[in-house]
């Protein structure tokens, strides 16, 4: 009842209204019908039935396949990640991924999911590393990648299912993973380990690992990895680097937390 009254009082302008439906979309655990919408944000049912449409018409979005639910759209995907690039290039975080590559002597980079891919948003090398550099902009299958890895252990049994189910296992490198069996049981170690890796996957002869980086509240918002050349760091010596990396992404994160930065 509060957060409903809290966002009556907010609803003055219609971009008030268009923003209070985007915002309750994303942040919904499930698709959510128009009822739904309606009932959480306290706009009637006529209001909410023309914005669905119009943010439907401008991909920001989408209505789940066979349902009257909806979900974000790939536009609004598309704005968020660019939002996140944007975020994630500030100094103070740079300066920890700088100060986390020179620390472990290897190739570090920030990663976002959009669409079903790894997007890195932020970079930064070590001098004498010959591992793998994920320029700014650059993807890669989640599958495949350390980083990709964590987002798949974030997704519930169901919606890892459907991810399977549409997406192509295809061979990149040496040892990708293109057995759904093997994978699964590659998801549900990652979700107790708490932390991803993969072993000449993406790219012959590099290994990596990767942390999550939680928002303000404890979503997985993006991924810390690291590459590195096999001969200087086997698959085996990976978990040495995680406490360093834990560390640097929870510095990241709290620059990152809203209430945290308004009060600095």
């Amino acid at each position: 009842m509060e957060r409903q009254q809290k966002l009556k009082e907010t609803l003055n302008q219609p971009y008030d209204k268009v923003l209070a439906v985007l915002e309750l979309v994303a942040g919904w655990a499930a698709p959510m019908t128009i009822s739904e919408i309606s009932q959480q944000t306290g706009l009637t049912l006529p209001t909410v039935h023309r914005l669905v449409s119009q943010l439907e018409n401008r991909g920001l979005l989408k209505k789940q396949i066979a349902s009257k639910r909806y979900m974000v759209g790939q536009a609004l995907i598309r704005i968020s990640a660019k939002t996140m690039a944007a975020a994630f290039s500030a100094d103070d975080i740079r300066s920890e991924l700088t100060g986390l590559a020179r620390k472990i002597g290897e190739h570090c980079h920030l990663g976002v999911n959009q669409i079903d891919e790894i997007i890195y948003v932020e970079s930064a090398r070590a001098e004498l590393s010959s591992g793998l550099y994920f320029a700014q902009g650059r993807r890669s299958p989640l599958y495949c990648s350390s980083i990709g890895k964590l987002f798949l252990a974030n997704l519930s049994e169901d919606e890892f299912g459907n991810w399977l189910n549409r997406t192509p296992l295809i061979k990149i490198a040496t040892h990708t993973i293109i057995s759904a069996k093997v994978l699964k049981k590659e998801i549900k170690e990652i979700k107790l380990r708490g932390w991803a890796r993969s072993n000449e996957e993406l790219v012959d002869g590099v290994v990596g690992c990767a942390v999550p980086v939680p928002d303000f509240s404890g979503r997985l918002l993006a991924g810390l990895g690291v590459s590195a050349p096999k001969a200087r760091l086997s698959f085996e010596e990976l978990e040495k680097l995680i406490p360093t990396m834990l560390l640097t992404a929870k510095r990241i994160s709290a620059y990152l937390d809203p209430i945290k930065t308004a009060t600095d």
